[in-house]
C-alpha cells in the first residue's frame, strides 16, 4: 500500500527503504541534513514510543537520518525494552518513568518532569565530550 505525496509514491511498509523515501519527503523541505550538520546530539520526541515507532514514525526517521550523530528520544511513555542498541536511539527518556501519577491532564507537572529530563540529558551529554 502506498499514498501519494505530491507526485511521489510514498510506501507504507516498515522497511528501511520505505523509511528513507518518507524521510526524504518530510525532511527535504526543511533541509534536515543541513540543520543537524555539526550537531553533537539530536533530540526528538513522541507521546509513546513502541515497536510501531520503529516501523516508520518520525522519531525513527530522525534517528536513521541523523546517524552517526546520537539521537535521544524524549517520550511520554516507553513501551520498548531497555535495549536501545536495537532502536537507533542513544537514549530514551520517558516522563512516565519519573512518576506514578498520570500527567496527561497536568501540564505543569509534565513541564517540570520534562525540565528534569532536559537537565539530565544536558548533564549526560556535555560530560561525555
Amino acid at each position: 500500500m502506498a499514498t501519494k505525496a505530491g507526485s511521489a509514491e510514498v510506501p507504507q511498509s516498515a522497511d528501511a527503504e520505505g523509511l528513507r523515501r518518507r524521510d526524504y519527503l518530510k525532511f527535504g523541505a526543511v533541509a534536515f541534513a543541513e540543520r543537524i550538520a555539526g550537531a553533537d546530539l539530536v533530540i526528538t520526541g513522541e507521546g509513546r514510543i513502541d515497536r510501531q515507532t520503529l516501523q516508520g514514525k518520525l522519531p525513527a526517521a530522525v534517528a536513521l537520518r541523523a546517524a552517526p550523530t546520537p539521537v535521544v528520544a524524549v517520550v511520554g511513555r516507553n513501551d520498548l525494552n531497555n535495549d536501545t542498541a536495537t532502536t537507533g536511539f542513544a537514549d530514551i527518556f520517558a516522563v512516565a518513568d519519573l512518576t506514578d501519577s498520570d500527567t496527561s491532564r497536568d501540564p505543569q507537572r509534565t513541564a517540570e518532569l520534562l525540565r528534569h529530563i532536559g537537565t539530565h540529558i544536558g548533564t549526560r551529554y556535555t560530560t561525555q565530550s
